[in-house]
């Protein structure tokens, strides 16, 4: 995504508008890891059944410059975070800023 990012002349200096997606199985999970986003200074955009599935979908979202140590940092902590409710993060994304 950052290589992305960059060959589309994105400046990773300034800040993003930054999307995460965390898929859990159960409601209550997904509300769950929502509590715990929200605690960490994350703004809850949506938390949603996924059409046609089973699935609870989490849409967070953060203000801040993608650099790559800290987007893999979020990675972790937020693949952490879904496993310990029983689901997954499922990536993010963002509009790069010129």
């Amino acid at each position: 995504m950052i290589e992305n990012l960059q060959r589309n002349g994105a400046d990773l200096t300034k800040t993003h508008d930054i999307d995460f997606f965390l898929v859990f199985g159960q409601e209550s999970d997904a509300v769950a890891a929502a509590d715990t986003l929200r605690a960490r200074g994350y703004e809850i955009a949506s938390i949603g059944k996924v059409p046609k599935r089973t699935l609870w979908e989490v849409h967070a979202k953060r203000k801040m410059a993608p650099e790559i140590g800290a987007m893999q940092a979020i990675t972790r902590d937020l693949s952490a975070l879904a496993a310990s409710h029983h689901g997954y993060y499922d990536g993010w994304g963002t509009v790069g800023i010129k």
